[in-house]
Parts: structure tokens; C-alpha cells; sequence
């Protein structure tokens, strides 16, 4: 793909590879450490 390696698009495909494979009624968060105060999370749009 085109999109640019930041932690922001990393954890949306992180996201998007593992929803699909839980239950639609269990909730999804995905958080991304780069260091111990620098992280992203995502739990869907």
C-alpha cells in the first residue's frame, strides 16, 4: 500500500486485520507503544 508508516496508520491496520476475525459483539482497542508515553490507540471509526 500506499500509506505512510506511522503509528497512526500501523494501529488502523492492526485493527482492521483482527476485527474481522472476533465476534461483532466483542469491542476492539488496539493501542501501539513507540515508547513508554508515546503511544496511539484505535477502537474503530
Amino acid at each position: 500500500k500506499d500509506l505512510n508508516p506511522t503509528a497512526e496508520n500501523i494501529v488502523v491496520v492492526i485493527y482492521n486485520k483482527l476485527k474481522p476475525k472476533l465476534e461483532p459483539k466483542l469491542k476492539l482497542e488496539v493501542t501501539l507503544f513507540e515508547t513508554p508515553r508515546n503511544f496511539v490507540s484505535y477502537s474503530g471509526a
